[in-house]
């Protein structure tokens, strides 16, 4: 069953259980060549290919066919599954599934950086109330 590379809102173990069903921890990791940046006007990021670049984030392991469904329902329309090598805190390297957005669509990337925190104070909420209702 395909790993999870998450680097945004789905860090969270509240999003994460909104979206997907179910109650996993995620593994500290990241991932070399891909930078996070804020999307304009959204609270969420977005991940592209940058070289040089480094993203941490959370390894989920082992996502079932629902989840993933769930996942891709759930993930904007602009955003591309992608396999990446991942290395993770106590796993090693991996690949994993991230969301990525592809070349057509950086126009959408502000090249601010993301913060989880920010996200977590500020827009929350909101963003749970959009992922529950």
């Amino acid at each position: 069953m395909p790993h999870l590379f998450a680097y945004g809102s789905l860090q969270l173990p509240s999003v994460f259980a909104a979206v997907t069903g179910q109650q996993k921890i995620g593994q500290p990791a990241q991932i070399e060549g891909y930078a996070r940046y804020r999307l304009r006007d959204l609270s969420y990021p977005g991940l592209v290919a940058e070289s040089g670049a480094i993203t941490e984030g959370l390894l989920y392991l082992d996502l079932d066919a629902g989840a993933w469904a769930r996942l891709d329902r759930f993930e904007d329309v602009f955003y591309r599954r992608e396999t990446l090598t991942v290395t993770a805190l106590g796993v090693g390297e991996v690949f994993a599934e991230a969301y990525v957005m592809p070349t057509g669509d950086w126009r959408l990337i502000d090249r601010q950086a993301w913060s989880l925190e920010v996200f977590r104070e500020q827009h929350l909420s909101d963003f749970m109330r959009r992922c529950l209702g």
